[in-house]
This record gives C-alpha cells, sequence and structure tokens, in this order.
C-alpha cells in the first residue's frame, strides 16, 4: 500500500482512529487511578573529606567518588533501615514487613541513593504513600549519614556531610506519574489504530463510535462515512425530503 492511499484510508477511517485512541485512554485513566498515590521527599548531600594542601585533585575527585559511592550503597542495607528506624523520627515501623526479606525490598522501593558524578554529591529520594511519613524517613536518612557515616567507611573525622539541598516534600503525587500514562496511552492508541488500519484496509474491520441519524423512509442509523462525499449526502436529504413532501394520501 503506498502512503498516499493510506493517508486517504486514515481520512476514511478515522473514527476507527478516534475509538482506539479514546479505548487507550480509557485504559490508561482506570490503570492510572486504581493506583495508589505516592509523594516524594528529596535532599542532597555533600562527602567532603579533609585534605592536606598541595593533595593531586584527581585523587581527591577519585576519593571523593568512592566514598559517596559507598554510603549510597549503604543506605539500602538492611543494617542502616534499622539505625533510621531507630533514629527517634516518628516513622511508623509497621508499614515494613516484620519479614526481612520483604521488609528491604520495601525499603529499597521506598528509599533510593545515588551518587552525582563524581563531585561527592548525593541524591536521596523518598517514595511513600503518606507526605508526613516520607519526609520523616528522609530526615531519618539524613541523620543517620551525618551522625554515623564513619562506621561505613572508617575514616573517622577526616570525612564530614553536609546537607546542600534542605529535605522537601512534593505537594502533588509523583507515582503514578498521571501526565506520563495519557501521553503514552495517546501514542499507543494512534500507533496501534494505524497499524490495524494498515493491516486490516477492509471497512468490515473499522470501529464506529459516533452515528448521524439519515432521515428517510427506514429511520435508520447510517455512519457519515459510509457516504461518499458530502455532496452526495446533501443530495440524498433533498430527495428524501421531495418525497416526504409529495404524499398521495394527503392529496
Amino acid at each position: 500500500m503506498e502512503l498516499l492511499q493510506f493517508i486517504k484510508l486514515i481520512g476514511k477511517r478515522k473514527q476507527t482512529v478516534a475509538t482506539v485512541v479514546v479505548l487507550f485512554l480509557v485504559i490508561a485513566i482506570i490503570f492510572t487511578f486504581t493506583q495508589p498515590f505516592k509523594y516524594a521527599s528529596e535532599t542532597k548531600i555533600l562527602v567532603i573529606q579533609n585534605f592536606p594542601q598541595g593533595s593531586d585533585p584527581y585523587a581527591i575527585s577519585r576519593s571523593n567518588q568512592y566514598l559517596s559511592s559507598v554510603l549510597a550503597r549503604i543506605v539500602n542495607t538492611n543494617l542502616f533501615y534499622n539505625e533510621v528506624i531507630n533514629s527517634g523520627f516518628n516513622i511508623k515501623k509497621e508499614y515494613f514487613s516484620q519479614n526481612v526479606e520483604k521488609q528491604i525490598r520495601l525499603w529499597n522501593k521506598t528509599v533510593s541513593a545515588k551518587t552525582i558524578g563524581d563531585s561527592g554529591l548525593i541524591s536521596i529520594k523518598v517514595v511513600h504513600l503518606d507526605k508526613y511519613q516520607s519526609d520523616q524517613i528522609l530526615r531519618g536518612v539524613n541523620n543517620v549519614l551525618k551522625t554515623n557515616h564513619a562506621f561505613y567507611h572508617g575514616l573517622g573525622d577526616q570525612v564530614a556531610i553536609k546537607t546542600v539541598d534542605q529535605p522537601y516534600t512534593t505537594d502533588w503525587p509523583v507515582e503514578p506519574n498521571i501526565v506520563l500514562n495519557l501521553m503514552l496511552s495517546l501514542v499507543f492508541g494512534v500507533v496501534f489504530s494505524f497499524s490495524l488500519i494498515f493491516l486490516f484496509p477492509e471497512e468490515k474491520f473499522s470501529f464506529k463510535m459516533f452515528f448521524s441519524r439519515r432521515k428517510g423512509f427506514t429511520g435508520e442509523y447510517t455512519n457519515v462515512e459510509d457516504i461518499d462525499s458530502e455532496k452526495e449526502y446533501d443530495q440524498s436529504k433533498n430527495f428524501d425530503y421531495k418525497i416526504r413532501k409529495y404524499n398521495p394520501s394527503e392529496v
């Protein structure tokens, strides 16, 4: 099938495109709004080492990258989880399972930490169903990293951690991503409908949501797409009107 023919076919089957797109949007809306909404709290911390003057800048950079990487990985361990839970913040422990395997799996879904290049920066994000709990968990993570970081790297007072971005919590849910889900459903709906039309160009495979009433003797509903042209449609209406106007029973 040539491109021009395909474009003309899409024009004739535009209701099929609309039906499929609306169907995908409805599925996306149902899927999105049946998921639990989660809020995010985020912060950034900086790992700083005390080096004597004249130290090699490359060695400093590599050392900062190593330390920040170690601390970022420690965040997702069961040991770190226990320290955060017992850090004195108002964190509901019952949110996490008593089973250690399920507990750490949910903790890893809730808290994430990643390094930013070789700058020594660590970005920390907490996602939770409750905004207040999200904030409390993030503050607990920050507190443990600041006060107990030496336990994980063994360099003692040579390393310091400072908060460069104060913790903040989003006002709107970040999961599920409503805008992204709707945009993807729109794109997939268009692609799927075009593929359907290309593979099955016959009229019997078309989907029709919208119908217009065809005035005539039968009173049946006729799809506007079944009429070849607007001119033919107008002529058919005029013809029906003339027949109805000349009614022998009324003479």
